[in-house]
């Protein structure tokens, strides 16, 4: 509200937006953990809980807004009142949901370690993950310096940052899963892969 007062000039500024991975937002805005039944940030939906994990089925919850965040209308998603209540925050607006942590680290981290390790239809043999391995490493010669990290085999996926699933969903993804995946999957992974690429562009976003 004063602002700030450096060498006698007062300087004025605002929070534009918080940014902040789910366990701290949870926390700093007193609300359920995201693995909780009313968890969900955006909208009122109630989760059920489905083959061991919460699962969001119901699409068309009425969404949250900043005064009915405030004036606590789900009280089951509140563990109490946040003090950026009181200097105006808005609780709903002002947060962001944060695509590293939520897409890139969570969703595409778990399929590829669900395609190559976890028991079932799609789990993938070990020879195609090492042909999926080697066409990564032969994008190389050709990736762009904008991307600090080169393309690297799947062997190493534990150690692989955001930026390298980020790299892997937009890009080199759709040329690598091509002739590997069953071809439902596939198609559904381009679907995640034109999702997030809209949602990644700030100017596909803006129009």
């Amino acid at each position: 509200e004063n602002g700030y007062i450096r060498n006698g000039i007062r300087y004025t500024f605002s929070i534009r937006h918080y940014i902040l991975d789910a366990p701290a937002r949870a926390k700093i805005k007193c609300c359920k953990d995201h693995v909780g039944y009313c968890a969900c940030e955006k909208c009122e939906v109630i989760g059920e809980y489905i083959d061991n994990r919460m699962t969001f089925v119901e699409l068309n919850e009425p969404l949250r807004t900043d005064e009915s965040y405030n004036n606590q209308k789900q009280p089951y998603h509140h563990t109490g009142h946040s003090p950026l209540e009181k200097i105006g925050t808005g609780l709903v607006s002002q947060f962001r949901l944060d695509g590293m942590h939520l897409i890139f680290l969570g969703v595409i981290k778990r399929l590829l370690l669900t395609w190559k390790m976890c028991n079932g239809p799609w789990k993938l043999h070990r020879n195609t993950i090492a042909a999926i391995s080697s066409e990564l490493i032969s994008l190389k010669p050709s990736c762009p310096q904008d991307f600090n990290r080169p393309p690297r085999s799947l062997a190493e996926i534990s150690f692989y940052k955001a930026t390298e699933f980020r790299r892997f969903l937009l890009y080199d993804g759709i040329l690598v899963l091509r002739d590997y995946l069953d071809e439902n999957i596939y198609k559904h992974f381009l679907l995640l892969h034109c999702g997030i690429y809209i949602l990644s562009s700030p100017v596909l976003v803006k129009s």
